[in-house]
């Protein structure tokens, strides 16, 4: 398991934890993600880097972690699955775009691919553009 581990983290990493166990998961064809699983994955985090971004923690290649990274679009995940670093390298790209918009949040949310901007999600670009802001590319 520790290969696949390895490998997923390489190809999709940054990733958290969870979205992690559930692609070991996926890889070996299981319905469910149950504690045994992601008990599995944390014991093989030891080739591997963490980042800590708020209250969650993400997984990246041994020695990869970084303050810019490629955004990868949503591919299936959820915005609190998207490191602030891809984020943040999304928000470099198109600055001024965002920085005239009437709605800054909106505009960095649209341009992720998403339609609707929730309260918490909001909070959460918020906390990555403060991020981003206080640690340049």
């Amino acid at each position: 398991m520790g290969a696949l581990i390895a490998a997923l983290v390489a190809a999709e990493g940054p990733i958290t934890e969870q979205a992690l166990a559930r692609r070991i998961a996926q890889e070996h064809g299981w319905q469910r993600t149950g504690a045994r699983i992601q008990a599995r994955v944390a014991d093989f985090h030891a080739g591997l880097d963490d980042g800590i971004e708020g209250e969650i923690r993400f997984l990246w290649p041994a020695g990869g972690i970084a303050n810019r990274i490629p955004y990868r679009g949503l591919a299936g995940r959820n915005l609190r699955e998207i490191s602030r670093a891809e984020i943040a390298a999304l928000e470099d790209l198109h600055a001024a775009r965002i920085a005239q918009s009437a709605d800054p949040l909106q505009e960095l949310a649209r341009l992720m691919g998403i339609a609707r901007l929730s309260g918490d999600a909001r909070d959460y670009l918020g906390a990555c553009r403060i991020w981003r802001a206080d640690n340049p590319a």
